[in-house]
């Protein structure tokens, strides 16, 4: 009698979502209500079984709640957001979030506060020197 023959088999990868990034910095622009976030990449042996196809950057004010999401793209080495639309006079801190074919990964911790202050330049016409004698 014959051995039973073994069909054809395939494998299958099963991707994850990702490990977290770090923030290494995040930096208030106060001319443009906005501010850049930098972050380290992840490690190809933490990206879940698949390429990390993006970076997402969400700003919390201080109540926790989070305020605007900034999507990136991880077209370079240097890892940086600018997440727009914050407002003046609001602490916001931040975390970032890699993605891939299975979805968002971990969130980083938050970064450091950042507030956005408001700047004025104010000018003052030169005085014109008079000479009393």
């Amino acid at each position: 009698m014959t051995p039973p023959r073994a069909g054809p088999t395939s494998s299958t990868t099963i991707s994850t979502p990702t490990g977290a990034p770090a923030i290494t910095s995040a930096t208030g622009n106060n001319g443009t209500a906005s501010a850049v976030v930098v972050f380290t990449g992840i490690d190809p042996s933490a990206n879940g079984g698949s390429a990390v196809t993006g970076y997402i950057v969400r700003a919390y004010t201080s109540g926790g709640s989070a305020s605007t999401t900034n999507t990136c793209s991880t077209n370079s080495t240097t890892y940086t957001c600018t997440v727009s639309g914050l407002s003046y006079k609001t602490e916001y801190v931040f975390k970032v979030a890699a993605i891939n074919i299975a979805g968002t990964g971990t969130y980083s911790p938050i970064s450091l506060p950042v507030t956005l202050n408001l700047t004025q330049t104010i000018t003052f016409p030169t005085p014109s020197l008079v000479i009393l004698e």
